[in-house]
C-alpha cells in the first residue's frame, strides 16, 4: 500500500451578481476511484474569489509488477462536494469531479536485516582432523518490506564446512533461526571466532535493502578424545592374555574406544596406528570398537622355577594416522601369563581324576542312601 498527498486548488470567480464580501466555504472529498482516502473523508477549508489549496491523502495498493518496475499505472478520480454554502452566494452545493494523472512511484523505502546469536550449544568432534559441530538458535529481525518468499542467504568464510539454516525464508518482524554450523576448531579453546556474512535480497525500484551486519560465532572447542581400552562391556587399565609352555608366541587381543564428544563421522574416518615395544607388528590400521590382535614372542625363563608362572609385559603405542590435535595418543600395557608346565600337567591329572572318580563316588553315595527293611519277626 502507497501513500500519495495530493494538493488541491479550488478556484472562485466573482460576478457582478455575486460581488461583495469574501465568501468561505468547505469543499468535501467524499470519495476516490482506483485508491481510498486515507482516514476516511477530508475536508478543505476554502475562500472566494479566488484560489484555496488543500491537500489530502489517498491510499493506493500496487501490484508486484509496479512494485519491481517502478510504474504505477493507476489514474484516480476524486469525488467533491462543496458543503456549507453562503448565503450570499448563488451556486448550490453539487458534486465536482477531479482527475488525478499518473501516479509517480513513491521513492524507494529501506528494509533492514538483522541477526544475532542467542545460545551455542556444547560441540562434538565432527571431522578429521579437527572439525567440530554446533547447533546454535539465532534471533532475525527483518524491519520493512521485502517481497514474498525471499531466502535467507549467509556466506560462510574460510574454515566453516557445513552451515544449515531452518528456516531459511524471511518473513516480517522477529524470527528464530537454527543453525547447524561444522568448523575447524582447536580443542578447549576460546578463540575460535568466524565471521558469517548475510547476502541481503537484490533491490528493487521501491525497495533498498541495507547492508546487514555480519553474524559472529565465538566456538568453544570440545576437549580432546582419549583413547581408552575397553574389555565386553567394562574396561581395564590394560590388555592381558595367557599362554602355555609349549607356545612361543601369545597373540593378545585388543580393543580401544573413544572418551569423548564424537559423532558418526568422526569415528569412520578415524584410523588408528599400532607398535609394540616401538616395532610395529603389522595389522594396519585399526579403528575404535574393532577388536585386533598383537603376535608377541615368549622367552623360555629356563631359570625360572618348574612350577611358578612367568608373566610377560610389554607396551603398546597407540596413535591417529592422520595427524589431529583431537586424539590424545596414549600408551597401554600388555601383561602375558606363561603358565608353568608342572602346574599345567597339574591341572590335567586333577581333571581326569574328577573324571574317573565322581562316577564312582556318585554310586557308593546312592548306596548308603538305599534304605533297608527291617528284619521280620519270628512268632514264639
Amino acid at each position: 500500500v502507497a501513500t500519495y498527498e495530493v494538493e488541491v486548488t479550488a478556484t472562485t470567480t466573482e460576478t457582478s451578481a455575486t460581488s461583495g464580501p469574501p465568501v468561505d466555504f468547505v469543499l468535501r472529498v467524499e470519495r476516490a476511484c482506483h485508491c481510498t482516502i486515507a482516514g476516511g473523508p477530508q475536508e478543505i477549508q476554502c475562500r472566494g474569489p479566488g484560489e484555496s489549496r488543500g491537500t489530502i491523502e489517498l491510499d493506493t495498493v500496487l501490484k508486484t509488477a509496479e512494485i519491481v518496475t517502478g510504474s504505477v499505472a493507476h489514474r484516480p478520480r476524486v469525488h467533491t462536494i462543496i458543503d456549507q454554502t453562503p448565503t450570499n452566494t448563488q451556486f448550490p452545493s453539487r458534486t465536482i469531479y477531479a482527475h488525478i494523472d499518473r501516479l509517480p512511484p513513491p521513492p524507494p523505502v529501506e528494509t533492514t536485516i538483522a541477526m544475532v546469536t542467542k545460545e551455542i550449544s556444547h560441540g562434538v568432534w565432527y571431522a578429521l582432523p579437527n572439525i567440530a559441530c554446533y547447533q546454535i538458535e539465532t534471533e532475525l529481525t527483518v524491519d520493512g518490506p521485502f517481497p514474498e518468499g525471499t531466502k535467507l542467504i549467509l556466506d560462510p568464510p574460510q574454515g566453516i564446512y557445513r552451515l544449515e539454516l531452518n528456516p531459511d525464508t524471511l518473513r516480517e518482524g522477529t524470527q528464530k533461526i537454527d543453525l547447524l554450523v561444522a568448523a575447524a576448531v582447536e580443542p578447549t579453546s576460546t578463540g575460535n571466532t568466524y565471521a558469517i556474512s548475510l547476502t541481503p535480497p537484490a533491490d528493487t525500484n521501491l525497495i533498498r535493502f541495507v547492508p546487514p551486519q555480519p553474524l559472529n560465532l565465538d566456538l568453544v572447542g570440545p576437549p580432546q578424545i582419549r583413547l581408552t581400552p575397553a574389555s565386553n562391556a567394562y574396561r581395564t587399565g590394560s590388555f592381558s592374555t595367557t599362554a602355555y609352555d609349549t607356545d612361543t608366541i601369545a597373540s593378545v587381543p585388543c580393543l580401544l574406544e573413544l572418551e569423548g564428544p564424537v559423532t558418526g563421522p568422526f569415528i569412520k574416518q578415524l584410523r588408528l596406528s599400532v607398535a609394540a615395544d616401538g616395532v610395529s607388528k603389522g595389522i594396519g590400521a585399526v579403528k575404535p570398537y574393532q577388536t585386533f590382535s598383537l603376535p608377541f614372542p615368549l622367552s623360555l625363563q629356563d631359570s625360572q622355577p618348574y612350577f611358578v608362572d612367568h608373566v610377560e609385559q610389554s607396551s603398546i603405542e597407540v596413535h591417529p594416522i592422520v595427524s589431529t590435535p583431537v586424539v590424545e595418543s596414549d600408551t597401554f600395557q600388555v601383561s602375558i601369563t606363561k603358565y608353568a608346565p608342572f602346574k599345567r600337567h597339574l591341572l590335567i591329572g586333577l581333571t581326569v581324576l574328577c573324571l574317573i572318580g565322581t562316577p564312582f563316588c556318585i554310586a557308593r553315595l546312592i548306596h548308603g542312601l538305599r534304605i533297608v527293611p527291617p528284619p521280620e519277626l519270628e512268632d514264639d
